[in-house]
């Protein structure tokens, strides 16, 4: 059966690295595990951590991603794998604190706006937004 077979080529090539089981074939930029394979003649790259939610799982719904509660790309654990939404995937990653380089954007090299000077430009856009629709409903002028 080829699901067995294939499950058992997986196996093959992960080792234990604490409670993961990580891939240890070819990764791609951001460490997540990838190899080739051949399906109807057309060649085709597939993300290890998904092959292996798909043995042990079924197919992944569309849209849908494969995330790792482990925060370790190459992990193949199907109990260490969960699915969501891009949206899921942001929250797990401030959750766990993984985005603090995403966070504290006021020290990006190229910031050149301070937290309050950007709340003040946005409120400034929505007053003016608002102005805009007032004199569009009223036929005046917007005030500047």
């Amino acid at each position: 059966m080829r699901i067995v077979r294939d499950a058992e080529w997986l196996r093959s090539r992960l080792i234990q690295s604490g409670d993961c089981l990580v891939w240890s074939g070819a990764r791609v930029k951001g460490g997540y595990g990838l190899f080739r394979m051949v399906v109807g003649g057309v060649r085709i790259d597939i993300a290890t951590h998904r092959f292996a939610w798909e043995l042990a799982f079924g197919p992944i719904p569309e849209g849908m991603l494969v995330c790792h509660k482990c925060d370790n790309p190459p992990c193949c654990r199907p109990d260490h794998l969960f699915l969501g939404t891009h949206a899921d995937n942001a929250v797990d990653r401030f959750a766990k604190g993984r985005a603090e380089g995403r966070r504290n954007w006021e020290a990006a090299h190229n910031n050149k706006a301070s937290r309050e000077n950007l709340s003040e430009a946005r409120r400034r856009r929505q007053d003016a937004m608002v102005d805009t629709l007032i004199a569009n409903i009223t036929g005046e002028t917007p005030r500047s």
